[in-house]
């Protein structure tokens, strides 16, 4: 029974000293060794790590992309407050991992990503109008870009894309916009009318032109003998059409026909 006893004692000593050996580190991490605390120069990569038992310790760092979304804003150039709702990706340097947890630790993007990014969103939102951040959206998403990779490249982070998902203005400024907008519309509707009216009012002297271009045609063809080349063509007209036969009774003071025949 002793020998049993100290056999599964010695092979439970086994395992956890084992288990205090060897270190499993994933894909997309790596492990910075620490000994009695402190943070040791040598990395773990991803697979099976040796360490020494109870004497070494491991802290591992997720080096994958990841996403974080904030909420910040700041005053505008032309001193109009807008609150942007900003999406970025980021990941760790695993060349500067272990001097970042020497001196931030695993809370890195509460301490260092969270304010270095809402001070770079005000920044870069200074250089530009309100109207910009709107029209200009895709220039300050990668001016905040340029100036987030700058200030937190040395630290160990890198930035690989920024999104401005949303952009909120004050309720002053968005009224204002729309008292524009419908300013601007009915610019366009009265700019409308006028062409409108401007192209009757030239329908109406075309046609003006014409008739009197017509009526000096006409006064140039009412010569005399003109008229009477009019009056021999309607009285021919109206020879033709009458039938020999004269009017059986007259009314009237007028002498009435004698029959020759």
């Amino acid at each position: 029974m002793k020998k049993y006893i100290i056999l599964s004692v010695t092979l439970f000593l086994l395992i956890i000293v084992f288990f205090n050996t060897v270190v499993f580190v994933k894909t997309g991490e790596i492990g910075v060794v620490t000994q009695f605390g402190a943070v040791q120069d040598r990395v773990m990569t991803s697979g099976i790590n040796f360490k020494i038992p109870f004497i070494q310790g491991v802290k591992k760092m997720n080096c994958k992309t990841q996403e974080m979304t904030t909420n910040n804003g700041g005053a505008t150039k032309d001193l109009q407050d807008v609150t942007l709702d900003v999406s970025i990706n980021y990941s760790v340097n695993v060349d500067y991992a272990t001097d970042l947890y020497k001196t931030v630790g695993k809370d890195y993007q509460a301490i260092i990503l969270t304010p270095t990014l809402a001070d770079t969103i005000k920044s870069a939102v200074s250089e530009y109008t309100a109207e910009e951040t709107v029209t200009k959206r895709a220039e300050l998403s990668s001016k905040i870009y340029e100036k987030l990779n700058q200030r937190l490249n040395e630290q160990g982070i890198n930035v690989t894309n920024v999104n401005i998902i949303n952009l909120n203005f004050s309720e002053a400024y968005n009224q204002a916009i729309e008292d524009k907008q419908v300013a601007t519309q009915k610019t366009l509707t009265a700019q409308q009318e006028l062409e409108t009216t401007k192209i009757e009012a030239e329908k109406k002297i075309a046609e003006a032109e014409g008739q009197a271009e017509a009526n000096r045609i006409l006064n140039e063809s009412l010569t005399e003998e003109n008229l009477e080349k009019q009056r021999l063509e309607n009285q021919s007209k109206a020879i033709d059409k009458w039938n020999g036969q004269l009017p059986a009774t007259m009314t009237g003071d007028t002498v009435p026909f004698l029959n020759i025949n």
